[in-house]
């Protein structure tokens, strides 16, 4: 295996805070299950559906999560319902969000690169070769564990193949997979990025032919990512 992992992807792994805040005007609404603020706006800090959030000094103990947020507006943050469990409209309260970390969450919906030339050393790194053809809305089966290899993997959703017309032509002999429905190039050290090779009988992805030409369609029926025990 010859997977490279981005700064961003570790950190998140790692549990990074991506989005804080500290207000007097922070309201926990237990009746709406929402967490409502006047004077700033979620958005704005980095709060996103999806992320996992903790309370700290929430003044009842089961207001303090984790909970995962199911919708966010500019001054309402939404949990689902019977998340909190009273009503908090007093004192200084501090919201915290991390990504959900686990692989499918990173890379929920995102875009699958197949380049030529050699990967980059380092998948913080701007691109190598040229992109020969872009899969979209890459999305993940839920995992299967392997008893033989010991290892867990996943693959495809609902094993459904991905298509794309190619955009040149070349020899495929590297990937990169960009996290969510984003795709951030160039260098980047916070970028969700996966990088991996691609090879005929080898690599991370084994293809029957490597040889891409610009114009044709192209598709991919399987794309196994594996998490070995040891």
């Amino acid at each position: 295996m010859a997977i490279s992992l981005s700064q961003g992807v570790c950190e998140a792994i790692a549990g990074k805070r991506t989005a804080t805040v500290t207000s007097a005007t922070i309201t926990l609404d237990a009746g709406d299950d929402y967490i409502e603020m006047a004077s700033r706006s979620f958005v704005t800090l980095g709060f996103a559906t999806h992320d996992v959030i903790y309370i700290p000094n929430a003044t009842t103990s089961t207001n303090r999560g984790p909970f995962t947020l199911s919708g966010v507006l500019p001054d309402t943050l939404s949990l689902p319902s019977g998340s909190l469990a009273a009503t908090q409209s007093s004192g200084t309260i501090t919201v915290t969000a991390i990504k959900k970390a686990s692989f499918v969450d990173l890379f929920f919906n995102s875009k699958l690169a197949f380049r030529s030339g050699t990967k980059p050393s380092s998948a913080d790194l701007t691109e190598t070769g040229t992109e020969l053809v872009e899969f979209d809305e890459v999305m993940w089966s839920d995992v299967t564990w392997d008893s033989d290899e010991d290892e867990a993997y996943i693959d495809l959703w609902n094993s459904t193949a991905l298509q794309a017309t190619s955009s040149n032509t070349g020899t495929a002999g590297w990937f990169r997979l960009y996290g969510g429905a984003t795709k951030i190039t160039g260098a980047s050290a916070s970028a969700i990025r996966m990088d991996g090779t691609i090879g005929v009988g080898s690599g991370d992805v084994q293809v029957a032919n490597a040889s891409i030409t610009a114009s044709a369609a192209e598709t991919l029926t399987n794309f196994k990512i594996r998490m070995p025990q040891s």
